[in-house]
This record gives structure tokens, C-alpha cells and sequence, in this order.
């Protein structure tokens, strides 16, 4: 289930983007400095979270200025699949920027997304693909 974030989860959002973070780019210093300005910047967008089968979130995309996912962290497909759609309902334009290591890249063309080009992460150097979705309506 995909629903927008409660102000309760947004520590489980953080572990599972600190996860992510770490898993990129091996920098728990610089990981850990940017985690407060993470979480403040969550209040600005639009958080959703994917809740499995027991309840728990294992799975967010948060979207800013109404079309940028900057972060899409997903478990696997099934997690990946509900939020895009999710996400797809409700903006007719979406752009996003996945790492090359994010279990996402391997369907993400499949759920509408072109891939535009590769770039690197201006913040973590790590290299990363960038995708664009247009609505035909």
C-alpha cells in the first residue's frame, strides 16, 4: 500500500535513506552531516511510503516542485511498481535521477520512464541515470 508519509515515519524514511547513502558511497561522514538537512527537506515535498504486507515501510519516493522524485528508494519491484504508479496518477510529468546500483533501473523503462542520459551526483559523486515520464494526456 502507497500513502503519503505521516509526521510519525519520518524516522524510518531517514533509516532508509541513511541506509541507501551509505550503501552508495561508503561516506558515514558526510552521510551523517547531511542526514538534519535531509529530514528538513522532507517537509517540503511530498513523501509517499510503501507499506508491505506486515505494515512496515520499506519503500519511499519523495517528490519536489510537484514533477522531481529525488529520492525513490525501493526494496524491489513490487515496492517500485506501486509507488511510480502512485506517483503517475497523480503528476503528468515526473523526472528522477537513480543511481547506477538502484534496483529501480532494472524496470523502470517498463513503467513509462525514457532514460534521458547519465550525470553524477552533484553531493555524493556517485554516477547515476536520469529518467523522464510524460503523460499522454
Amino acid at each position: 500500500m502507497v500513502e503519503l508519509m505521516k509526521l510519525k515515519e519520518t524516522n524510518k524514511v531517514m533509516e532508509l535513506w541513511t541506509k541507501e547513502m551509505f550503501q552508495l558511497t561508503n561516506d558515514e561522514m558526510k552521510v551523517n552531516s547531511l542526514a538534519f538537512e535531509v529530514k528538513e527537506e522532507l517537509g517540503h515535498g511530498n513523501v509517499y511510503v510503501y507499506h508491505n504486507e506486515d505494515g512496515e515501510i520499506t519503500s519511499f519516493a519523495t517528490v519536489h516542485e510537484g514533477y522531481f522524485i529525488s529520492d525513490l528508494i525501493v526494496e524491489g519491484e513490487m515496492a517500485c511498481k506501486a509507488l511510480i504508479e502512485t506517483l503517475k496518477a497523480r503528476y503528468g510529468e515526473l523526472q528522477l535521477d537513480l543511481p547506477l546500483e538502484s534496483v529501480a533501473n532494472n524496470f523502470i523503462e517498463s513503467l513509462g520512464f525514457i532514460k534521458l542520459g547519465e550525470s553524477e551526483n552533484q553531493i555524493f559523486d556517485y554516477k547515476e541515470i536520469q529518467y523522464e515520464y510524460l503523460s499522454e494526456n
